[in-house]
């Protein structure tokens, strides 16, 4: 297993007017995604700011008739190929910390009590092969080294301690090992994040490594809120912005979080709100213009950088992909793309959300329609619709590109995918006739719901496709003959 950080975590104070936290926003913050495909059966919150790599788990099919799924696979994405990640010795599941540009990444191999571990540093082999894991050590006398962040010079930030009996922050790096950050001269306060150029973010502080005499303390909340401190993981950029949940004092049991975001300069501004202790909420991330993402009440939102507030993320999926929606978001990269859990089909699949604008022109062509078909075919012997080893499902998708005219396009080179609400994943290559259709066509295993078809290209010289119109995206759920 592994589990990933979900809310990472002022007399100054913008934007409380709860009722309106989700307002209009000004046209310079319109944006549409369209969906580039990752993995299906897995999950991830973490990627490096170039969008390389990705950190997350993956389910593995059954390994033999009658065997049970692999859940909660430690995994990586390199570019889309997908590696596993290895869990050291003794540990019960890997709690990540980070990912930096280089590729390496931080974390706690979590003992079986959940309160702790030792640290480790996952490096890239230089031929592409994986990651090699390696321990970072710990401070003496203490019992456990968590990372909180890894910066782009490949230092870690994070917390030696021993559980309810002392702890000290520490920084590390391949050529020093582990040190204390108190005894180099920093504030003893715990780490939350650490941003790409070596800002720390704590409880209450924010400071610039390399340079102790710079931590600056942050403004309390406003009147009705508090800290955070329960759930301690959050985001900061290098201009030292940070993500946060605010609790509201009011909120009785619940804890009802407000999705903030804060600078010295502006202080405390609610985003969006407001979430119970009950529902599914946390951070995703924060980049360099202090947009942020993040889940709440179980959906995606994001408010764009440096004082929008918050908006659905789903609302902003083209229109090419209708009814998808989009959940548990994550890191934003320097290019715009977003990690997220986007629904296709009638199952969520791990992918990046990337900025599209509509193709204007004569060279355009758009998917206009992909028509889709299914059946279950009984074992034979059987009776209808019995979910057996021999049942199968056909499936057809029939795919049509058309040009700026409304004309068929014909001969490009179609590319998509299909999916069930397991483990598939097919990918086909297809050439368009002189209708500008091609036919894709799965048989596989039954009885495993909805089988839905993602186009992830269509090319062709001298066109260019527009993925903020038409359809990408259609599913059937294939049903038994009688």
């Amino acid at each position: 297993m592994l589990a990933h950080r979900m809310s990472r975590g002022g007399r100054l104070f913008r934007g409380l007017a709860v009722a309106g936290l989700c307002g209009a926003l000004p046209p310079a913050w319109a944006q549409t995604y369209a969906v580039d495909y990752v993995a299906t059966a897995s999950s991830a919150t973490t990627m490096d700011r170039t969008g390389r790599v990705i950190v997350g788990t993956t389910n593995l099919a059954p390994p033999c008739a009658g065997c049970p799924p692999i859940f909660g696979v430690p995994a990586i994405w390199v570019q889309g190929r997908r590696q596993l990640l290895e869990i050291p010795a003794g540990a019960a599941y890997l709690s990540i910390a980070g990912v930096n540009a280089n590729g390496w990444i931080a974390g706690t191999a979590m003992r079986l009590d959940s309160t702790g571990g030792p640290g480790y540093v996952w490096v890239p082999r230089a031929d592409g092969s994986g990651h090699d894991a390696m321990p970072i050590g710990q401070l003496p006398g203490y019992e456990d080294a968590m990372p909180a962040g890894i910066d782009d010079s490949n230092r870690i930030i994070g917390l030696a301690r021993t559980w309810f009996v002392a702890q000290d922050p520490f920084t590390w790096t391949a050529d020093q090992g582990l040190q204390s950050l108190t005894a180099l001269g920093y504030p003893v306060d715990e780490p939350v994040a650490v941003s790409p150029g070596g800002v720390v973010a704590t409880r209450t502080l924010t400071y610039r490594f390399d340079d102790p005499s710079s931590a600056t303390a942050v403004a309390p909340p406003p009147d009705g809120f508090y800290g955070n401190t329960s759930t301690l993981t959050g985001a900061v950029n290098d201009g030292g912005m940070r993500a946060s949940f605010l609790l509201s004092t009011g909120g009785g049991s619940q804890g009802y979080r407000y999705l903030a975001r804060y600078s010295d300069a502006a202080g405390w501004q609610l985003l969006g709100g407001s979430a119970a202790s009950s529902v599914p909420y946390g951070i995703g991330g924060i980049n360099a213009a202090g947009t942020i993402t993040a889940n709440l009440i179980g959906s995606g939102v994001i408010a764009f950088g440096p004082d929008g507030l918050s908006q659905s993320l789903s609302g902003m999926l083209s229109a090419a992909y209708a009814g998808s929606t989009v959940g548990s978001p994550g890191d934003l990269a320097d290019d715009g793309s977003i990690l997220a859990r986007v629904m296709v089909g009638r199952s969520e699949r791990l992918a990046k959300l990337v900025p599209v604008a509509p193709c204007a022109g004569q060279d355009c062509m758009r998917v206009s329609t992909i028509a889709m078909k299914g059946r279950m075919v009984s074992e034979p012997g059987q009776p209808p619709g019995q979910c057996t080893p021999g049942a199968r499902n056909e499936v057809t998708a029939r795919i049509t590109a058309l040009d700026a005219a409304g004309q068929p396009v014909p001969g490009a080179t179609l590319k998509g995918r299909f999916l069930d609400d397991y483990y598939l994943d097919q990918t086909v290559t297809l050439r368009t006739n002189r209708k500008g259709q091609a036919v894709a066509r799965h048989s596989g295993e039954a009885c495993v719901g909805a089988i839905a078809f993602l186009v992830d290209s269509v090319a062709k010289t001298g066109l260019s496709l527009d993925r903020t119109t038409g359809q990408l995206t259609a599913y059937t759920i294939p049903q038994p003959l009688r």
